[in-house]
């Protein structure tokens, strides 16, 4: 009889209570464990964010300056390109005036010469 009374009424009781506790326990467990994830992200999430802003901040920052100096290099581009452009009109601007000034010296030359000669000729 109390074989019989252990096996039917006490064991099942005891294994309806242990799965209780178990599932009680399980469920205390996964609950704390959420919790402490959910500081534990706000607390990172904290520390991170300022760090995240100012790393957002250098990258915008760097994009700013990389097109800044695109922009700064391709107008550099441009002008050294019509400066070097310019560079022959130069010259030849500058040769006109050489030769223009030349034919003046020899114009005044001569002209000094042939007074000077007729000069000495009367």
């Amino acid at each position: 009889m109390l074989p019989e009374i252990f096996f039917t009424t006490l064991i099942p009781a005891f294994e309806r209570a242990s799965q209780n506790m178990f599932q009680q326990l399980s469920a205390t467990y996964h609950r704390g464990m959420e919790e402490m994830i959910v500081k534990f992200e706000k607390k990172m999430t904290s520390h991170v964010k300022p760090d995240q802003d100012r790393l957002q901040a250098l990258i915008k920052n760097a994009y700013t300056a990389s097109t800044e100096l695109q922009n700064a290099s391709k107008e550099a581009t441009t002008d050294i390109s019509n400066l070097l452009k310019d560079i022959p009109g130069q010259i030849e601007k500058a040769y006109s005036r050489c030769e223009e000034r030349m034919k003046e010296q020899q114009e005044a030359a001569f002209l000094e010469q042939r007074r000077v000669i007729s000069d000495l000729v009367s």
